[in-house]
């Protein structure tokens, strides 16, 4: 196995898009669904179902951060 590093930046994602990833995450791990909703819920402070407007409050509640290779890490 290979260790390998890399310079990122973060970033807040918009409600919609934050939505759209966790609705695609959802999609990839459905056998984790159910144990990742409670979590979620317990998180979040009330019970998210997964639906598309389930998507937007949790996003709204819980802020989603993307990353991509830093712009800077590019540069040298």
């Amino acid at each position: 196995m290979r260790r390998e590093t890399m310079d990122v930046e973060a970033l807040v994602l918009d409600d919609e898009d934050a939505a759209r990833m966790v609705a695609d995450h959802e999609r990839r791990n459905r056998f984790m669904g159910p144990i990742v909703r409670r979590v979620l819920s317990q998180l979040a402070g009330f019970t998210y179902d997964g639906t598309n407007e389930g998507h937007l409050a949790l996003v709204r509640q819980l802020p989603v951060v993307g990353f991509s290779p830093s712009t800077a890490a590019s540069d040298r």
